[in-house]
């Protein structure tokens, strides 16, 4: 049997991969000697014998793929008049479309929308044989385009991807599943996919867990760490996070997101930014990897919106339910078609003019409340020279007065958001200077904030005549906030401060009402068995998120000390008259330090 005899190449499907099958009756296969006239006479010999007729596949004596010729070439050749016994290898396409024979058939199919998109061509196209090859370039099976392409129509109009499974992206995932949306949830972190595929999200959020086991029971939703699904919605929720070393936005995450959309992309497909992002990105950056690298042009192919996340970690699952969405659209169209999505899911709806100015929403609410608590924590400069208990000045400030509301001071003003955000909003996309600095400023103070619970430390030891590196000190509270309860250490004030002591070299122990101690060893995280033994020996014991958890567990340890104690209640959750009145305790707080002796 020669290369020149007819072959067909059998397919065989199991478990929606492409294996490998033996050679039998399906197309035409030649060797790189066969002349112009010999594939024409196999050609016409054979058009009804084969599946794929009109086709010759040039392989070598292994098989190996050296190139495809087809009907259509054949006409344009002979159009030349060229000597019929030349080879016809020298005027096949020798870079033909292929698939990987390790290729899902929905991965097969993305190879092959891929390559059109590169090549400029259409997906109504009159290629239907795709050869299957292996990591060799052996010819091992081919498929059948149009039965491919088929199979993967999509008529669900609410099919939805998420990328990105962070606090934003997870719990918007398990929120649209749950309004029975098909929902396809994408991150590049295999082990946090393969814990959601267990049904154990990585972070700690109230009903979370209730809300993907339900979705999971009515495959609503799925997990994975690259696309291999045809969504009809593609929302990007990926972090867009601030370098340290040189203070500059680090958009790879989403380049990189971007770039994997559109090699998906199809018409009437819409993509929404979910992502905080400085203003003018939408436009400036991610249009332009869309339009460049799928070849289809928004607003006229595909739909484009930003549409900023809101909520709180905590309470993110009922914030969605209740809180309204803010839409911005490239075109008049962009935007009503992201006002119809959201609209099946939130109880109001308001859209923006822009994209611009929907960006710029997300980032100016964030922005302001870190300039009100930035406004209350300078006011500790001038509590503490005085040494007055700020807040409950401000608390008095407050009572009963309609206008202008201070917030407390605290040291904990951390997060992912309320430490970024303002310094998004400073430096718009493409921007080398500050174009803002109330905001910039305020997030400077807030941040510094951190430190203060430092300053009474020190004050303390004054008064007691002790070293500081000599003291065991206790922190509670890791978590940057603890009022929605949550186990998110990120920008954490508290973990800002220890770094601080250790810095200083001095002696600390920890301790969080929600976090897993197994997972922050680097913060000598104590048990709750050992939590009453620890804060007994300790001499300076600092509150440093408002968890009431952390209140009931430190009220239960007051009592007369035998040695000088100080407690920092850094978010007024405390009592200080009932910790006073126990013998050889200190009372500390954002501006004041009061003893009971």
């Amino acid at each position: 049997m020669t290369v020149e005899n007819i072959f067909i190449i059998g397919r065989k499907f199991n478990n929606f991969l492409i294996m490998k099958s033996k050679l039998s009756k399906k197309i035409i296969l030649i060797n790189t000697k066969t002349s112009i006239k010999k594939t024409l006479e196999l050609l016409k010999k054979n058009s009804k014998k084969v599946k794929f007729p009109g086709l010759a596949f040039i392989i070598n004596k292994d098989l190996k793929l050296l190139g495809v010729v087809s009907n259509g070439d054949l006409r344009k050749l002979l159009s030349k008049k060229p000597d019929l016994e030349l080879e016809i290898d020298k005027f096949a396409i020798k870079n033909p479309i292929f698939v990987s024979d390790n290729k899902r058939l929905e991965e097969a199919y993305l190879s092959v929308i891929s390559q059109f998109k590169k090549r400029k061509i259409s997906e109504d196209t009159s290629i239907r044989c795709i050869p299957v090859l292996n990591k060799n370039k052996k010819l091992i099976d081919v498929i059948d385009f149009y039965n491919l392409s088929n199979s993967f129509k999509i008529t669900d109009d609410n099919y939805v991807a998420i990328y990105g499974l962070g606090f934003v992206g997870l719990t918007l995932a398990a929120f649209v599943a749950s309004k029975n949306i098909k929902v396809y949830g994408i991150d590049k972190n295999r082990n946090i996919v393969n814990n959601l595929i267990k049904g154990t999200p990585h972070f700690h959020e109230p009903e979370l867990k209730d809300f993907l086991k339900s979705s999971f029971n009515k495959k609503k939703i799925s997990f994975n760490t690259k696309i291999s699904e045809f969504p009809t919605k593609h929302i990007i929720a990926v972090s867009v996070n601030i370098n340290k070393n040189n203070n500059k936005v680090d958009f790879s995450n989403l380049v990189k997101v971007c770039k994997d959309i559109s090699k998906v992309l199809k018409t009437n497909d819409h993509v929404m930014l979910r992502s905080t992002v400085p203003i003018g990105t939408t436009r400036d950056l991610v249009l332009g990897i869309l339009e460049s690298k799928s070849g289809l042009k928004c607003g006229v192919d595909f739909n484009l919106s930003f549409c900023p996340e809101r909520t709180i970690e905590g309470n993110a699952l009922e914030e969605l339910e209740t809180l309204p969405q803010i839409v911005g659209g490239y075109t008049d169209s962009c935007l009503e078609k992201a006002m119809q999505f959201w609209g099946k899911l939130c109880p109001t709806v308001v859209k923006l003019d822009n994209l611009e100015s929907a960006e710029l929403v997300k980032l100016a609410n964030n922005s302001f409340r870190d300039l009100s608590f930035a406004f209350s924590n300078e006011l500790v400069n001038i509590a503490d020279r005085f040494n007055l208990s700020l807040n409950d000045t401000i608390k008095k400030a407050n009572k009963d007065y309609p206008r202008n509301r201070i917030p407390i001071s605290s040291p904990g003003v951390g997060g992912y958001c309320l430490t970024k955000d303002p310094y998004l909003m400073s430096f718009p996309y493409g921007s080398k200077k500050r174009q803002l600095k109330l905001s910039y400023f305020g997030r400077k103070i807030n941040s510094n904030a951190a430190y203060y619970p430092i300053k009474i430390i020190k004050k303390f030891c004054d008064k007691e005549k002790l070293k500081i590196n000599s003291l065991k000190v206790f922190v509670i509270g890791l978590a940057f906030k603890g009022s929605p309860p949550t186990d998110d250490i990120r920008m954490s004030q508290s973990i800002k401060l220890i770094k601080k002591l250790k810095n200083m070299k001095i002696n600390f122990k920890s301790w969080d009402a929600v976090l897993d101690k197994y997972n922050y060893k680097d913060f000598n995280f104590v048990n709750n068995k050992n939590l009453t033994k620890e804060l007994d020996k300790s001499d300076v014991i600092l509150i440093l998120n408002n968890n009431q958890k952390n209140k009931e567990k430190i009220s239960k340890i007051f009592k007369n000390s035998t040695k000088p104690k100080l407690i920092f209640d850094g978010w007024s959750i405390l009592s200080k008259n009932e910790i006073l009145s126990f013998k050889n305790l200190y009372y500390g707080d954002m501006g004041s330090l009061s003893s009971s002796a």
